[in-house]
């Protein structure tokens, strides 16, 4: 752990995140990208990774009050890449969950409860805090990068159903049925 820590103290913050991209598809751990010339790094069709901000996110619905193990390798790559010098950002999915937000399945979710959206939603805030503070303690570190917890609850919960359409259109329906999980579900096409 110590080395690693060492091996990336080098890194120049203005790349951190594509260096952790690199390291990521290195290690095997990326299978798609957006944009997809993100770590082309020849002249022609490169992304300019130095006009982004140095973060990453994970989105985590609560569906439940826990994470589980398919949640590992997305915490892990989270934080790693604060040791990377990227900003690391939980999104925690409190709108997405109570609509019922149906990526990578066939069929719609049960609807459920605010109540027990929100929380669950606090279950995994606090757990999230927890392992920050764990990952904290074991490196014996105190990053300048703190983890920031967000929900997307807050964003929506006051929004207008105008101001929710007139955000919408930046999404277009073309563009979304090119997506595999779009595709697979017959029921919308």
């Amino acid at each position: 752990m110590l080395s690693f820590v060492r091996q990336c103290s080098g890194i120049a913050s203005s790349t951190s995140l594509k260096n952790f991209c690199l390291d990521m598809k290195r290690r095997g751990l990326i299978s798609l990208i957006l944009p997809d010339n993100f770590l082309d790094s020849s002249s022609k069709g490169g992304y300019d990774s130095q006009q982004l901000p140095n973060v990453l996110y994970a989105g985590f619905d609560p569906t439940a009050s826990s994470f589980h193990v398919g949640n590992l390798l997305i915490l892990t790559s989270l934080f790693r890449s604060s040791l990377m010098g990227c900003s690391p950002i939980a999104l925690i999915g409190g709108a997405t969950a109570l609509i019922g937000d149906p990526s990578g399945r066939i069929k719609d979710r049960p609807e459920l409860s605010r109540e027990f959206v929100n929380e669950n939603s606090e279950c995994l805030t606090k757990q999230l805090q927890n392992m920050w503070r764990n990952l904290q303690a074991v490196r014996n570190v105190r990053n300048d990068k703190n983890l920031i917890i967000l929900n997307n609850i807050e964003w929506y919960n006051n929004m207008s159903v105008i101001e929710f359409l007139r955000l919408a259109r930046c999404f277009r329906i073309s563009e979304m049925l090119r997506m595999g999980h779009v595709k697979s579900r017959p029921s919308i096409l």
